[in-house]
């Protein structure tokens, strides 16, 4: 791979808008995750127990994956 060839402006834009969105997303679903672990992260016992919402913690799993996934494109898109 060439790193040292010119990219054009319109390529450049492209990256620079590509890189913000994901890192938008990257933003929007880190901080939700953590407010939905907040019941296991309190009170462990009691969720392994059963009393716990286990909606809650599956929205914050998911968007766990969603940041995995824009962290490896915010990544590719940087380097590439």
């Amino acid at each position: 791979m060439d790193y040292n060839r010119p990219v054009p402006p319109a390529g450049s834009r492209r990256i620079a808008q590509t890189f913000g969105a994901l890192y938008l997303v990257t933003l929007a679903t880190s901080i939700p995750a953590l407010w939905l672990y907040q019941p296991v992260l309190k009170d462990p016992a009691a969720y392994v127990a059963g009393t716990g919402h286990s909606t809650k913690i599956l929205l914050g799993a998911f968007l766990e994956l969603l940041l995995i996934i824009s962290n490896i494109g915010t990544a590719t898109v940087v380097c590439c």
